[in-house]
């Protein structure tokens, strides 16, 4: 076999044929449930930076901002009020990072429920 570009000739010796593939049949039902159930769980690492943020905005508020008395309510009851907010979202942190390591999916996980094969 020979190939031609721009007047110049190659001559191929042996073609490799690396193109081989699996075929996975599986009803639409099924990959739906699959999906559902795991594609959450593949962005899980990206949930993580709406405590951050608001764990920073709250305790950059509790350290920078001077509570004064508003809306009938005292300046120590706004102080209480982003104090337990800040509580609030240090557990609100901790819950996702604890479901980030303890609930995770891969796509190599996906596939393996997809194909049906089990661990070992």
């Amino acid at each position: 076999m020979a190939i031609t570009k721009n007047r110049d000739r190659v001559l191929v010796e042996n073609v490799i044929d690396n193109a081989s593939a699996n075929l996975i049949k599986i009803t639409e039902d099924k990959l739906n449930v699959i999906l559902l159930k795991n594609v959450p769980k593949l962005r899980k690492p990206q949930e993580i930076i709406n405590p951050i943020a608001l764990l920073l905005s709250l305790l950059t508020t509790i350290l920078t901002a001077e509570f004064k008395d508003k809306f009938g309510l005292s300046a120590e009851f706004w102080k209480a009020l982003f104090v337990v907010a800040l509580i609030v979202s240090i557990f609100y942190l901790l819950y996702c990072i604890w479901n980030i390591i303890f609930n995770r999916s891969s796509i190599d996980s996906i596939l393996k429920e997809i194909t049906n094969k089990r661990n070992g």
